[in-house]
C-alpha cells in the first residue's frame, strides 16, 4: 500500500492511497485510521485497538436498541 495523503473531507478523516498488489495496476483506496497498520506500529497494540473498537461498537448498538425499545413501550 502506498499512502499519498490524508484528508478531512465530508465523510471523515481518511488516508488516501493505492494498493500495489499487481505489477501494472494500482487501485485507489480510502481508509480510516482503525483499518490501517503502519510499519512502525506494534501489531499487538493494533490488534487490541481493533478488538476494543469492535466491542465498543457492539455495546453501542445494544444500547441504541435498548433505548429504542424503551421509548416504544406504552406508558
Amino acid at each position: 500500500m502506498l499512502i499519498h495523503g490524508y484528508g478531512d473531507d465530508v465523510e471523515g478523516k481518511k488516508f488516501h492511497g493505492y494498493w500495489d498488489a499487481e505489477e501494472d495496476k494500482l487501485t485507489y483506496v480510502e481508509l480510516t485510521r482503525i483499518n490501517l497498520l503502519f510499519n512502525s506500529e506494534d501489531p499487538r497494540i493494533f490488534a487490541q485497538r481493533v478488538a476494543q473498537a469492535h466491542s465498543e461498537r457492539i455495546f453501542a448498538d445494544s444500547q441504541i436498541r435498548y433505548n429504542f425499545f424503551v421509548d416504544l413501550m406504552p406508558q
